[in-house]
């Protein structure tokens, strides 16, 4: 079989990147399409993953991302018709269901982010199944939606496919036991982040200074920072965030993503976001989890982080992480099979393993 599956973001790297692998050492055929932000190549090249880049932006405002969007349906259209894929796979990308469509090719996402409104029109007339978590917001009526007992970070952070690196406490050059803090800033460019915000720039150098005073800061961040927050930068390789994140003593982020990574793993975590309150699988991490807390405003949010900095709540956290673990299932294995699951010749279903 042939599969065609494009990279929009680095999250989509790391989530696809144990069921690429597994395509091809199966035998499969998978052509990987990127369009780039730096952390998203930097993340394939460090899985060894080959790939052919697009763009080597996602675009910053609606202008521009019309602009990408027509160039890469183009690009995708004719990287299609001279790879022939069978299937298309990955996230809720409107150009990849479009290009689908065209040829009359399956295409199976999986999707949890509800503001992802243009990329969910698209996915939810045409894809033949859209895979979310049970906590979904947003109605996508019919047979192609096929909610599910999981999140996407657990694509790479599920027990089964994680293990944290402990070389990067030595790398962070932190002593035998000392506790440090992750901050996590993001650009704010994502087409469904328009219009929303996070951290003021005011409050973080606020914030950095005030924490600074107790604890090791480190900062997380889409975009290069200057002045004061210079010195705190995280400077570990991108495929290590996930083990820098085990060790952490808390996390206090305005990026979605991380903050589900963060609780996933069992690392306290504060996320302020106007975003927050629409998303699924946030709310269900707050509310039927308790591994993480979200909030509109920052300053609630800071007095909140504060409260989670104690030795004591980190192990609050790993006994809620074991729960989790419990109750959801295998992402890996659920969704491999439901890509491969179809022979080719005569559609009868097939068993696979991962």
């Amino acid at each position: 079989m042939r599969y065609l599956i494009s990279i929009e973001h680095p999250a989509w790297a790391n989530q696809y990147k144990i069921i690429i692998k597994k395509l091809i050492s199966e035998g499969h055929k998978v052509k990987v399409l990127l369009i780039n932000q730096e952390v998203a190549q930097n993340l394939l090249d460090s899985y060894g993953i080959k790939y052919e880049k697009i763009l080597n932006t996602t675009g910053s405002n609606f202008l521009i991302k019309s602009f990408i969007f027509i160039y890469s349906l183009i690009y995708m259209f004719i990287a299609a018709f001279r790879f022939k894929p069978n299937y298309y796979i990955g996230r809720a990308s409107p150009m990849m269901a479009i290009i689908s469509w065209l040829f009359n090719k399956p295409h199976i996402i999986f999707e949890d982010t509800e503001r992802s409104v243009i990329s969910l029109w698209f996915c939810k007339r045409i894809s033949k199944k859209i895979i979310t978590p049970n906590n979904f917001n947003t109605s996508l009526v019919g047979d192609s939606h096929d909610p599910v007992e999981g999140f996407k970070e657990l694509f790479y952070l599920h027990p089964n496919v994680f293990c944290p690196d402990p070389s990067v406490c030595s790398k962070l050059q932190l002593k035998k036991g000392e506790r440090f803090i992750l901050l996590r800033f993001i650009s704010w460019n994502a087409s469904h982040d328009l219009g929303q915000s996070g951290f003021s720039e005011d409050f973080k150098i606020k914030m950095v200074s005030e924490l600074s005073l107790k604890y090791k800061v480190f900062i997380s961040s889409e975009y290069p920072l200057s002045g004061d927050l210079l010195k705190y930068k995280l400077n570990t390789n991108p495929n290590q965030i996930h083990s820098v994140l085990y060790y952490a003593s808390a996390l206090f982020t305005e990026s979605g993503t991380m903050s589900a990574e963060s609780a996933i793993i069992g690392t306290p975590v504060v996320y302020v976001s106007t975003l927050a309150k629409y998303m699924g699988y946030i709310k269900d991490l707050q509310n039927k989890y308790g591994l993480l807390y979200y909030f509109d405003n920052e300053n609630e949010g800071y007095k909140r982080f504060l409260d989670l900095l104690s030795p004591e709540v980190k192990k609050e956290w790993k006994q809620k992480k074991e729960i989790l673990d419990r109750s959801v299932i295998d992402m890996n294995k659920y969704y491999f099979n439901e890509i491969t699951k179809y022979n080719k010749s005569n559609n009868v279903l097939k068993q696979t393993n991962i």
